[in-house]
């Protein structure tokens, strides 16, 4: 149901996964991934397609809100 970037990436060594949309404020939190190097994730929600309001994306944010940000440990 999302589409999957990996950037910087292997499966479990990523710390950090971003949820964006095109046009969304996300641009800042990935030119910091960059700049920092870490290994992280980032997945596409189409707001055209409601993937927002998906129950899986609902089960990470129950506000439908894009973008999130989530911290692994």
């Amino acid at each position: 149901m999302v589409l999957c970037i990996n950037r910087n990436s292997k499966k479990d060594t990523t710390i950090y996964t971003l949820y964006w949309d095109k046009g969304g404020a996300n641009m800042a939190t990935h030119a910091v991934f960059e700049e920092l190097g870490v290994p992280y994730e980032m997945i596409e929600i189409d707001l055209s397609k409601n993937m927002q309001k998906s129950a899986e994306y609902l089960a990470i944010n129950p506000n439908g809100k894009v973008p999130t940000l989530v911290h692994q440990g």
